[in-house]
């Protein structure tokens, strides 16, 4: 009776079994509901290891015994036979004897390395599974018997930490506590680092290759090992001297394994070494299926593979070879001289591939982006390739050319703009019009990832190569990204250029260029807070980006009209077009949009004063693999920061948006440092609100952004001792944000307006624009941050007015924004101020004037300024008499030389 209860003869294990105790499992409860079972898989993935542990878990199921037979060592099929009866111990060595002994016994054979001697094994198990009712067969094969009743399990390797895994997990994985249990055994003090994690991801998780690594620690540094892996064949060797000789070296095992292929199966499997995270049945016909092979053969040749765990195959009927199978497939390749021709017939079919989608990855459907995506690992190689070999058919070019857009909508635009000058610069000859179009590829992916310089530099190339080609589509394009790339330090400049882009792009039927010169159009208004210029711009883009179904030019649609919607102060309806848009960003996997969504949504929910939100926010940015790069990291952690304190975030916001000024968002930035500028007061850091506002006024005067007289307005609040000037510049700032249609940022500014009122005497006024304010505030759903220091007015008001506040305060909350702005600037009245010249007039005097002389009738005024049109007669009276003017053509003349017109 053995150590395991029953009789056997498993040997006894010299090194300890890590992990895989869902496997252990499965293959106990396959070996209950089976009496043939298969462990099948590559070389080296543990398969005898994990069915001899199998099979002393499930000895005692098996009183006739377990017995181990170990057939690598046979080089004859015919003596299958002899070595199970010589375990069994038997003198005889014909099977019908073996199956005598047997009968009536419930034993199990564990029938180990059966690969080479399928046929043998195949007869010799059939026998004695019908003459031997009871007994059981455990075999382990490189690919299945073929044996009526056989179950096949692929034995897989050890999991691994994926690339995006939390390191603290790392030890949970099998792959990891192998390699260091066996790694510590060479030198004690091996720690568990990232180099550890991406040598048993390269290694596959395979069993025997993790061994062969780890025997390895004791003369060469880890860190130095991972390097040494891209010649893993010559690194892995020196296995156990009691193990098979296939076992000793990594290459012995798989040339093991080569060796049992036919001819056309070993062609097949060179040939797909040259594809990089797997193939379809279609791209394995296009590229590998040339003599000798014909193309309909391709698929039963990859089955055969697959049954002989040369390749894998997953549940979306897609292929790939485990990554030590392709390094040993490609060098085959490279001696059999196939290497080059493979490698451009896998270009030529990455390209064609590419041409099929490109519409759709134009319109960034997220079906086929995710394709593209999939193929993403063979189309880095067709590109390597393509930028180090000749490429006669300039396939290198058409897939540059045909995944511009893709780079850009799964956040990997600099990646695919350095692809495109590698790719050029490795086909000097191309014709003109294709380098053109792969030029600016690359210059629209370098806008994207923010380097402007080098994408105005590229799109310049682009154009002169579009132009002496005549390619109009081209030339519009390469005008859009010029415009784009000066779009960002210099919105208005950049008008001009996306209406060159407009012009080519309707001349050549070009409907994405012609939508998204419109939409960056629209943009450029909102990134200098108009939201009333932009809004006729974005509907025509919107309309034109639903008609193609472009869900990329949605996105950025839905934020620009949140972002419109919430600067004219309907921040309800903005922050739901944000989460729309944030929505489709996702869908398409875009991190750029999203980033510039969760930002203006984060600032619109801060407007309300839904503090919570912002971690909401964080949270649902902080997705497990997909990273949002170093700026959407910080604004992540800037986000969760500043919603655990907003009674010291001040830093914490106007450091944010320090970020997105300077970097890839700047309205958001300087809106977001005029907001630290207002917690910083509401602390009572009057030094720091100060510095704050300053820096964003010298940024909203860099874009010439109306946001600027927001800044005015706040530095006026600073300075409302300074009294008369103060009240100036409150009052010049009032009318920059309401010529925009910045409504955002009126309360605040009546608010402002109604305190100097009080502070000169007129409490009745100060008291209508204080109510005023504070009915803005909750129509728009806004929160006031300062409302400590309008309280304070609040209160002088009262203790004046007495009785008459509460009628006073109604007639203020009555009045809507257009109608209090007008209100303030009637009130204003006569103080101190000269009475003759331009710096006579009152606020309501010079809106006359501006709408006189832009051709505006009496009545039309006064609908406008909701006074009547006598008094819109009155005060065209006191203009001419302060100006020394006797005709509205005078008027007219007079008010455009002072730029009023």
């Amino acid at each position: 009776m053995g150590r395991l209860g029953v009789p056997s003869n498993l040997p006894v294990e010299l090194s300890t079994f890590v992990g895989r105790a869902d496997d252990l499992e499965r293959g106990a409860r396959l070996l209950g509901e089976s009496r043939l079972v298969a462990f099948t898989g590559a070389g080296g993935c543990g398969k005898t290891r994990l069915a001899r542990q199998v099979a002393a878990r499930v000895a005692e199921r098996f009183p006739g015994g377990v017995w181990w037979v170990e057939l690598a060592s046979l080089a004859d099929g015919a003596l299958v036979t002899d070595r199970v009866a010589r375990t069994l111990g038997l003198q005889a060595g014909e099977t019908e004897a073996v199956v005598d002994y047997l009968a009536g016994s419930a034993a199990l054979l564990l029938l180990d390395n059966c690969e080479h001697l399928v046929e043998g094994v195949a007869e010799f198990v059939t026998a004695v599974l019908r003459g031997a009712g009871l007994i059981r067969v455990l075999a382990t094969s490189r690919h299945p018997l073929g044996v009526e009743g056989e179950t096949t399990w692929r034995v897989p390797s050890l999991a691994v930490p994926p690339q995006a895994a939390d390191p603290a997990t790392w030890d949970r994985f099998d792959a990891v506590r192998l390699f260091l249990e066996r790694a510590r055994q060479v030198r004690s003090e091996v720690a568990l680092t990232p180099a550890v994690a991406q040598i048993c991801r390269r290694l596959d998780g395979i069993p025997l290759a993790l061994e062969l690594a780890a025997a390895r620690v004791g003369g060469v540094a880890i860190d130095r090992l991972v390097d040494e892996l891209d010649d893993r064949f010559r690194l892995l060797t020196g296995g156990s001297r009691a193990g098979l000789a296939r076992h000793r070296t990594l290459l012995a095992s798989v040339e093991w394994s080569y060796e049992l292929l036919d001819s056309h199966e070993r062609v097949l499997l060179r040939r797909l070494g040259v594809f990089a995270g797997g193939w379809t049945v279609e791209a394995a016909r296009q590229v590998a299926g040339f003599a000798p092979l014909d193309p309909a053969g391709v698929l039963d040749l990859l089955g055969r593979l697959v049954d002989k765990s040369l390749a894998q195959l997953d549940d979306s009927g897609r292929y790939w070879l485990l990554e030590t199978i392709r390094a040993y497939a490609r060098t085959r390749a490279a001696g059999a001289g196939e290497m080059s021709t493979v490698a451009g017939r896998h270009l030529a079919w990455a390209a064609d591939f590419a041409h099929r989608l490109e519409k759709d990855v134009e319109r960034a459907a997220p079906e086929y982006l995710d394709l593209v995506e999939r193929e993403l690992p063979n189309i880095r190689a067709a590109l390597d390739y393509a930028a180090g070999a000749p490429d006669p058919g300039h396939d290198g070019l058409r897939l540059m050319a045909a995944l511009a857009f893709f780079w850009t909508q799964r956040g990997y635009a600099a990646e695919g703009a350095d692809y495109s000058l590698r790719v050029l610069a490795g086909d000097p000859t191309a014709p003109p019009a294709l380098r053109a179009r792969a030029r600016w590829a690359g210059a629209y992916d370098r806008f994207y990832s923010f380097d402007f310089d080098r994408a105005t530099a590229e799109a310049n190339t682009a154009l002169e190569e579009a132009r002496e080609a005549g390619d109009e589509a081209t030339q519009g394009r390469c005008w859009h990204v010029l415009a784009a790339a000066t779009f960002m330090v210099d919105p208005g400049a950049s008008r001009p250029l996306f209406g060159s882009s407009l012009e080519l792009a309707r001349a050549s039927g070009d409907r994405w260029a012609e939508a998204d010169s419109l939409q960056f159009l629209g943009f450029s208004h909102l990134l200098q807070h108009r939201p009333t210029p932009a809004g006729e711009l974005l509907a025509r883009s919107g309309a034109m980006a639903d008609e193609m179904g472009n869900a990329f030019q949605q996105a950025w649609q839905h934020i620009a009209f949140g972002t419109a919607r919430a600067d004219a102060g309907e921040l309800a309806d903005g922050a739901r077009e944000l989460r729309t848009g944030i929505g489709i960003a996702r869908r398409v996997g875009d991190p750029a949009v999203e980033i510039w969504g969760c930002s203006c949504w984060a600032l619109v929910e801060l407007l309300r004063g839904n503090v919570a939100e912002l971690r909401a926010i964080a949270d649902s940015m902080d997705r497990p693999g997909r990273p949002l790069g170093e700026t959407g990291a910080k604004v992540l952690d800037a986000l969760r920061l500043i919603a655990a304190d907003i009674d010291h975030a001040a830093a914490a916001l106007c450091s944010l948006g320090e970020l997105l000024l300077t970097s890839n968002d700047p309205p958001d930035g300087a809106r977001m440092i005029l907001l630290g500028a207002t917690l910083a007061l509401r602390a009572g850091d009057r030094a720091e609100a100060r510095a704050a506002a300053g820096r964003s006024l010298a940024g909203c005067e860099q874009l010439g952004s109306a946001l600027a007289g927001a800044c005015r307005v706040f530095l006026a609040r600073l300075d409302r001792r300074d009294g008369v000037a103060a009240e100036q510049q409150a009052y010049a700032g009032l009318a920059e944000i309401t010529d925009a249609g910045l409504w955002a940022e009126v309360p605040d500014a009546l608010e402002l307006l109604g305190g100097f009122a009080i502070d000169s005497g007129s409490f009745a006024e100060g008291a209508r624009l204080l109510a005023a304010a504070t009915a803005l505030h909750e129509r728009m759903g806004q929160r006031c941050w300062i409302a400590g220091e309008v309280e304070r007015d609040h209160s002088r008001a009262v203790a004046e007015l007495g009785d008459d506040f509460p009628r006073i305060a109604t007639e203020g909350q009555q009045l809507d924004g257009p109608a209090a702005v007008a209100y303030a600037r009637r009130a204003r009245g006569e103080r101190r101020r000269p009475s003759f010249g331009w710096d006579s007039l009152t606020p309501t005097e010079l809106e006359v004037v501006r709408l006189a002389a832009a051709g505006l009738t009496n009545p039309a005024i006064g609908e406008r300024l909701f006074i009547s049109r006598g008094t819109v007669k009155t005060h065209l009276l006191h203009v001419f008499a302060k100006l020394g003017v006797h005709t509205r053509a005078e008027l007219a003349a007079a008010a455009i030389r002072h730029g009023l017109g």
